[in-house]
């Protein structure tokens, strides 16, 4: 679930490859990006789907603005060919993956399979939320900083999540949901209808924990000329091995 905290405008739906995928091109304030989310199925055809996914990111000019997230079902704790080639794809068009530590963790094994890269976006690390029980994976969070081309300074509106820090706090949240989600009804026709009705109890739960904080963000120009993608995949690299 995504949730936005400014002033934001879905410009489109656009066609995408990638089987299984929603490609929207937003718009928030005076910037435009576009949000990708996939569902790769387990039992699919890694190479056909990395193939969609490396022609998607090459077609796009270098400076798009580019969020991906989704059950990609790639493990990329694991050294094989399907892992080294995805994380290859990501590297080379400049796209930085936030997350590389263990979402599923079962008694005789752990996987990282859900995955949050960015490419041209201001973003903190991906928190794991692993105090949360109301999934098979830990869910993620991360900030997503859209900042503005002009020099101007606007308040933005974010949830304050230091409540995580606190474990009392987040077994009530637990606990608040756990006591809210069997009540819902789950015998709607359609998955939009029983999206909606669990998106609006998780919401209600939601906003009883991390209020809302208002801050000043400070917009920087743009990227200068010599910045290219051979920079940024330096500085991806960077940031890989010190995460590491």
């Amino acid at each position: 679930m995504a949730q936005c905290t400014q002033e934001t405008e879905v410009l489109e739906e656009l066609p995408c490859e990638i089987k299984e995928s929603l490609l929207l091109q937003l718009c928030v304030k005076t910037n435009i990006f576009l949000l990708l989310v996939i569902y790769n199925p387990p039992r699919s055809d890694k190479m056909a789907f990395l193939e969609n996914l490396k022609f998607f990111l090459e077609t796009l000019s270098p400076e798009k603005r580019v969020i991906v997230c989704g059950d990609i079902n790639i493990d990329v704790l694991k050294n094989i060919a399907a892992s080294l080639s995805y994380q290859d794809t990501l590297e080379s068009n400049g796209s930085e993956f936030l997350i590389k530590r263990a979402i599923r963790v079962a008694s005789s094994s752990e996987s990282c399979l859900d995955h949050f890269f960015v490419r041209n976006v201001n973003t903190d690390e991906a928190i794991i939320m692993e105090n949360q029980s109301f999934s098979d994976h830990f869910p993620l969070q991360s900030t997503v900083n859209i900042k503005n081309i002009s020099k101007d300074s606007s308040p933005m509106r974010s949830r304050d999540t230091s409540f995580l820090k606190s474990d009392i706090k987040v077994q009530q949240l637990n606990t608040r949901l756990e006591g809210e989600l069997p009540d819902m009804n789950w015998i709607h026709s359609s998955v939009e209808d029983n999206f909606s009705s669990f998106q609006k109890i998780f919401e209600s739960v939601l906003a009883e924990f991390p209020p809302f904080k208002t801050s000043k963000s400070k917009n920087k120009n743009t990227k200068p000329r010599w910045f290219d993608q051979e920079i940024a995949k330096a500085i991806n690299n960077r940031n890989r091995l010190h995460r590491a």
